[in-house]
Order: C-alpha cells, then sequence, then structure tokens
C-alpha cells in the first residue's frame, strides 16, 4: 500500500497538470484563471454582487472591485445598481460575455475529458467516489 505523502503528491501532481493546461486555454482566450473565475460565476449567479464574487474567489474587495472594473472595460460585465440599495450593483454578462463564459465551459469540458481519457468507466465512478469521500473527510477533519 503506498503511504499517505504518496497520495498527497499524486493529487498534487495532477492539481499541477490541471493547472498548466488551463492556463494555457485561458490565456488563448484572453483570459487569467481569477477572469474566467469571475465570469464562470456571475453567468451562473446572474445578479449577483461584489461581496459574493469576493467570497467566491477569496479575494479582499479592493482586488475583486479592481478585477470588475477590468471585466467591465472589455466589454463582458455590466454592473446595474440594484433598486433597494443604489450603492450596491448587481452584476452581470454581457453578449459578449456569455460568448466567453462559454468558451471557458468548453475550456473545462475539454479537460474533464483529457483527464476522463484514460480511465474505464468503472475506474472513473471509484475515482470520482473516492475523491468525493475524501473531500468530504477533510472537510470536516480540519488542520
Amino acid at each position: 500500500m503506498q503511504n499517505k505523502t504518496g497520495i498527497v503528491h499524486s493529487i498534487y501532481q495532477l492539481a499541477q497538470i490541471e493547472q498548466q493546461n488551463l492556463n494555457h486555454h485561458l490565456k488563448q482566450l484572453g483570459l487569467n484563471p481569477d477572469q474566467a473565475r469571475v465570469l464562470d460565476y456571475v453567468q451562473a449567479h446572474p445578479g449577483t454582487n461584489q461581496r459574493a464574487v469576493a467570497t467566491h474567489l477569496g479575494r479582499q474587495a479592493a482586488s475583486t472591485s479592481n478585477l470588475l472594473t477590468g471585466l467591465s472595460q472589455r466589454g463582458w460585465l455590466t454592473r446595474q445598481p440594484v433598486k433597494e440599495n443604489a450603492r450596491e450593483k448587481a452584476l452581470f454578462l454581457t453578449v459578449e460575455g456569455a460568448k466567453i463564459a462559454e468558451q471557458i465551459a468548453q475550456t473545462f469540458n475539454k479537460l474533464n475529458t483529457l483527464f476522463e481519457q484514460g480511465l474505464t468507466a468503472k475506474q472513473l465512478d471509484d475515482l470520482v467516489a473516492l475523491l468525493t469521500k475524501l473531500t468530504q473527510y477533510l472537510e470536516t477533519a480540519g488542520d
């Protein structure tokens, strides 16, 4: 049986390969990972606000604001005032932003397919089940 450091190392290697592939594809779209995450999040949560995006990214409000401003300047995101609170802005993708978000989704689908190709259907089911179990355990186990 492989020791626990082997598991951590294997997961780390897979994460590195995934990150390199993802960054390569996102670079072709003119995006960095945080920009892609914002567009993906706003597509899934239209009308969300800056605070929710910052929480999703694990970033400070100021750096999130700069990120949103850049996406707005590129014409991919709009900020619309909320009726109940004029200071708060609801975030929506523009038509062009939705096209980019779809390309991001296609990128993730391609990466998913790449990772799945080396395994049988049973191996995939087993791997997903084991990773889900490990994730649930680690979420409750703490440090």
